[in-house]
């Protein structure tokens, strides 16, 4: 495989490099760096108690959204749309690969390949970058899923997730000199997706040795690890002085259909109220890995000629609705943190109102700063114009999304209306503004019968057009 050749390449003999003295030459084509993290909620992002000073950093230089949902909630379809500008179900992506040879042969393998070739790191090394990735991968390629090369990157320069990910990407950015290419860099962070092991962490005294795999140790390690910050200090005064307050929207959805993807989970209130605090820092702990990152960026006028992107892959319910993890069709599940800085990007701004749908938008927006055309066959919109004050916002009134049994529509950022393919085809809809906790389901409601009728009709057309349908 190619990239096990280049693993490492782009940092092995940098020590020493001389820094740089970049400039903001107008004929240069700006760096850019993508950073990613793996299931951090928006709203928690905004209202938690994590502390995230290297967040805060580029917010205060750059353009940050609270209306960007994710294409599908769960890592691999996420990231095959964020990468490819295309819905993931328009390839069969609908679930997580990895030891999965039943779903990995549904796949419709011709077309994502077409959809990769004309991808970001495809687009951009076209354009004249080199490319760089590092970090989790869980990216769908009939080559492997850990293997970025497909979506063209030909720098695999770390395999690492944590903090020596953060000073690998750092290296290589000082290490660019003022005549190299422009580069696309991507740094993805497992974090804060260890909160997935916490019901293992509760439970870590009586798991079997079989159960144990890499992947939970390693979840249940950094939980561990954040908890013994509490040692000594009595539960009372955790739930007194520590643990967060639970979400407002802790109970169930009223008329929640049967059906949907993620469990409901069975925890205390104070259980829940622990894994708030646990997740908080593991939000911590991203912002603390990406600093080195931030640090290089700030330093010398490189951020003048780089844009810096922040977001995550999706969400995680995080207690709401008493659910954790992500595939359900709720805010928290698919709202992600984005933050865009650096070339000729306003300073200091968040946006409320703008839809960003980070599957099919993320690509035409990169594109769009980098000054680099997309194909005809990219159905998002860039917002780049409206980012530098060049443009207002895109004029789009409906936005579509799926999940493993799910398709979406959402109606200029207000009423939501999902279908499951489920017996029946249960209906949930949703008034984000007179409900934003999706307190109640609304398809039954007289009053909104004629909004339900019309979200039905405009889903059902974008999936025709798609060659797609709901399946019960």
């Amino acid at each position: 495989m190619k990239g096990e050749n280049i693993v490492k390449a782009a940092v092995c003999g940098l020590a020493g490099t001389a820094a740089v003295q970049y400039s903001s030459a107008a004929d240069r084509q700006p760096d850019v760096v993508v950073i990613i993290c793996d299931a951090m909620q928006q709203a928690r992002l905004e209202g938690g108690t994590a502390v995230t000073p290297s967040l805060q950093r580029l917010k205060d230089n750059g353009y940050s959204y609270t209306q960007a949902y994710c294409a599908f909630p769960l890592s691999t379809p996420a990231r095959f749309s964020l990468f490819t500008g295309m819905y993931p179900a328009d390839c069969n992506i609908r679930f997580n690969l990895e030891n999965r040879p039943d779903r990995f042969a549904a796949v419709n393998w011709d077309k994502a390949e077409a959809a990769q070739a004309t991808g970001l790191g495809n687009l951009f090394k076209k354009a004249g970058y080199e490319t760089f990735y590092g970090g989790t991968t869980s990216l769908a390629s009939r080559r492997s899923i850990t293997d970025p090369y497909p979506y063209g990157f030909d720098n695999f320069y770390s395999p690492e997730r944590h903090d020596q990910l953060g000073r690998d990407a750092a290296e290589v950015i000082r290490s660019r000199k003022s005549d190299d290419k422009p580069y696309l860099l991507v740094l993805s962070f497992i974090n804060p997706h260890n909160i997935g092991q916490f019901q293992d962490y509760l439970n870590r005294d009586c798991l079997p040795p079989e159960y144990m795999t890499p992947k939970k140790k390693e979840g249940i390690d950094r939980i561990t690890n954040h908890m013994k910050k509490l040692e000594g200090v009595p539960e009372e005064e955790r739930l007194a002085s520590h643990y967060p307050d639970l979400p407002f929207n802790l109970e169930r959805t009223a008329g929640e259909p049967e059906g949907l993807p993620s469990h409901i989970s069975g925890y205390t209130d104070d259980q829940w109220r622990m894994f708030l605090w646990v997740y908080d820092r593991l939000i911590e702990e991203v912002d603390y890995n990406m600093s080195p990152v931030v640090d290089a960026l700030m330093e010398e006028n490189r951020l003048d000629n780089t844009v810096v992107v922040f977001l995550s892959d999706h969400g995680e319910m995080a207690a709401s609705h008493r659910r954790e993890h992500k595939s359900v069709p709720y805010q928290e599940s698919q709202k992600v943190p984005l933050i865009f800085a650096g070339n000729g990007i306003s300073k200091g701004i968040k946006d409320d109102s703008t839809v960003f749908h980070t599957g099919l938008d993320f690509l035409p927006t990169l594109c769009g700063l980098a000054g680099i055309e997309v194909p005809a066959e990219k159905k998002g919109l860039s917002t780049a114009g409206l980012m530098k004050g060049e443009a207002g916002r895109p004029d789009r009134k409906y936005t579509f999304y799926e999940g493993p049994n799910w398709f979406q529509v959402l109606e200029d950022g207000r009423y939501k209306l999902t279908i499951l393919e489920a017996p029946g085809n249960p209906v949930m809809l949703s008034d984000l503004k007179e409900d934003p906790g999706e307190m109640v389901n609304l398809s039954e409601s007289k009053k909104h019968a004629s909004i339900r009728k019309r979200l039905e009709g405009i889903l059902k057309e974008n999936l025709d057009s798609r060659g797609l349908s709901i399946k019960d």
